[in-house]
This record gives C-alpha cells, structure tokens and sequence, in this order.
C-alpha cells in the first residue's frame, strides 16, 4: 500500500524530526502551513495522508482497507519507520486527535523521543468502543459456534493465540487476529462436562455484606456475598457456595485468597467485580473443586452475566468454567484510560495461568491475558485443558 505524504526539510542538519499524524478525515494540507515553519526552523517535518484520506485516497485498493485499525497498526508504524530510515535524528509525534491516539497500538512509538497531543481526547475508555484485546500467545483459541460470525472481532481489537478456530467463521478484518483463524473446525467436546459440583446443604451464611477488612470461612452464602466500601478481605481455602445473589466485589473493596473454589448454584447466583474493586484468588490445589476457580452450575439458566468491570483484577489462577453463562469484561463508563500507551484495562496478567470454558466471551475495553505457565502453579490443571490437551477452549 502507498501513501502519500510530504517532507519538509529544514536549511540544515535537523536537531529533531517531527512526524505528523493527523486525525480522523483531516487531510495532511490542514498541517503544511505549521510544518513549514518547523522546518525553517531547523525541524524536518513529514506529514501524511492515511489510506482513503486526501491525495492517498487516489488509490482505490485504499478505500477496501481504510479502518481505524489499519491506520493505526499500519500506516502510522508506516510513516514512523519511514521517518526513522530517512534521517538519524531523534523522532518526536505531533498526533491531532485520532492521530494522537494510534501511539498506544504499536510498541513501536516507544521509540519516539517525545509525543505532542493535539485533541487527542485523553478520557473515557468506553470512547473506544470495540475495542479489545485476548493476549493468549500460548494457548489455542476454540469457538464451538456454528455461527458464520461465531468469532467475532471490531475496529480497534486484536486476538493473538498459538492457534484459533472456529466451528463457524469470524467477524472482521483479518488483521484483527494473529494468526488468522481457521474455519468450519470439528466441535471440540465439553472437557468439564462429566465434572461433578460440589454437594450442597443448608445455608451457613444469610445474606452477608461486608463493610469492614476481615476473613471469611468457606460454606455455603445464601443470599449472596456483597464486598464493599474499601474492606479488604481475606477468603480462607476452601469452597465457597454462593446462592439466592451475586458474590459481588465492589466501591474499591478487595477480596484475596489462595485455594479457593466458588460455585454458583443457581439463577441468581454470579460473580460482579467492579468499581476499581481488587481481585486476587487462586483454586483449590485439592478435593471436588480442584483446579476449578469459578464453577456454574450446568443446571442454570443460560446467558447470565458473570462480569468483571474493575481495573485491579490480574490474579485469577485456575479454570473458570461456566457452562452456561457469559464471561464478560468491559471497562465502566466513567472509567478513565491511565495512559495511551496502555489504554485498555488488564485482566489476568498476574496469573501464572488462566483457563476460560464458557458459553460466551464478550470483551470491550480490556486486555485479557491468558498466560500458560502450568508449571509454576500447584493449582492443577483439569484434564482435558491444558499442556496435555490439543486445544484451550476459551469459547464454546
């Protein structure tokens, strides 16, 4: 793909070099008059015009690739190494807007020697929608659906895996995913689903909502489990039955523990971690609910939420299986982007490993990381995921 762009060079040897990304739909004519002034003043300056914006839109191929992904990913890393082979002098970006904005889609901006923001809208992640990422480069991605979009990626996201295949076909361009999916895959079969719940008696809890830092005991809450209001508690090993509510992690509360399951009995019953809440928890390393650190009943209703919408969940060491439910992560409304170059909220990083078996995965603002380092986790795997299988089924 060509592009058309311009440079300005200064009288001299430049001291800095100055590469201009402009916004969304803005011509790089809108910035002539003030690169003309950098380079008298010993900058060189080189401006551009993305694919399908300005003199590039006289490529026609331009118009069946022009996307905010590929102006990011492409055009922008682009002009930079254009810039960096074209002269030694150090880089600095002028980005206007959306221009602004593509530094944080490349590690290859971390080469720049300053950054100029001109409207680039430093504010609401949710300003970005679609966008998302699945960081699982050693692990198989799996989607059982028959749906011709049954993996499904938008503008700004990106799913990288060892492997990805679809039962189905995918939604979006195929830079979207690394590697590109294969299609029309055999069903890959439930690994858990022979997996018997843990038993289920009388309630040892009714309705408990903590306010205040402590420790829990393992049993069974009816009602739910509410965590609130900047207490921070510790969960003793064991398992957790959570019945009639949520368990619901919120207001920059936090809940910790090593060796503990959870299982959601019936309709009523998720997991809701919000509101800047902290999140650290590894499974059982024995007994019914070994490996498993969420577990759904298979019985419950289908399509419930089970949601993430905090920035400080990176612990989650273990299986979680949820048969029938829906893992979602997606950045809160009022939620405020930390930095461009790392504009999208991690979940899970913290891991020494992760496994998802769901019914959905639905992901929007949030990098979810999917690490496989099985070995340095006394967390067991369960068999048929992991090390030993042929695939990591993220999504059934």
């Amino acid at each position: 793909m060509n592009l058309h762009g311009n440079v300005y060079e200064p009288g001299g040897e430049p001291a800095y070099q100055l590469l201009v990304l402009p916004g969304i739909g803005v011509s790089q004519r809108v910035f002539r008059h003030l690169a003309a002034w950098f380079a008298g003043n010993g900058v060189r300056v080189v401006t551009i015009d993305y694919r399908g914006v300005g003199a590039s839109k006289l490529d026609r191929s331009a118009l069946r690739t022009a996307n905010l992904t590929t102006w990011a990913t492409r055009d922008a890393v682009g002009a930079l190494r254009f810039v960096e082979q074209s002269s030694k002098a150090p880089v600095v970006l002028l980005g206007h807007s959306f221009g602004g904005q593509a530094l944080g889609f490349s590690d290859e901006f971390r080469r720049l020697h300053g950054a100029i923001m001109v409207g680039s809208q430093f504010g609401l992640a949710r300003h970005w929608d679609g966008l998302a990422r699945v960081n699982a480069p050693d692990c198989a991605v799996q989607s059982n659906s028959k749906d011709p979009a049954g993996l499904s990626a938008k503008k700004l996201s990106l799913l990288t895996s060892s492997y990805t295949c679809s039962s189905g076909g995918y939604d979006g361009d195929l830079s979207l995913y690394m590697p590109a999916p294969d299609t029309d895959c055999p069903t890959v079969d439930d690994p858990l689903e022979l997996r018997q719940p843990p038993s289920v008696g009388g309630c040892d809890f009714d309705g408990v909502t903590i306010d205040i830092s402590q420790t829990i005991a393992p049993g069974h809450y009816c009602g739910g489990l509410s965590i609130r209001n900047g207490a921070e508690v510790t969960a003793e090993p064991g398992i957790y039955i959570i019945s009639g509510g949520p368990l619901e992690v919120k207001n920059s509360a936090s809940l910790k523990g090593d060796g503990v399951g959870f299982y959601f009995d019936d309709d009523a019953a998720t997991f809701d971690f919000k509101n800047h809440s902290v999140v650290e928890l590894s499974g059982p390393t024995a007994g019914p609910l070994a490996g498993l650190l969420f577990f759904e009943n298979p019985s419950a209703k289908e399509g419930r939420d089970f949601k993430i919408s905090s920035d400080e969940v990176r612990k989650l060491i273990g299986t979680i299986y949820l048969p029938r439910g829906t893992f979602e992560a997606n950045a809160q409304l009022d939620e405020t982007v930390k930095s461009l170059l790392d504009p999208l909220r991690t979940i899970g990083d913290a891991s020494t490993y992760t496994i998802i078996v769901a019914n959905k995965i639905e992901l929007d603002g949030v990098n979810l990381v999917i690490n496989a380092d099985y070995a340095a986790s006394d967390v067991p795997v369960p068999s048929g995921l992991g090390p030993k299988s042929n695939k990591v089924r993220l999504v059934k």
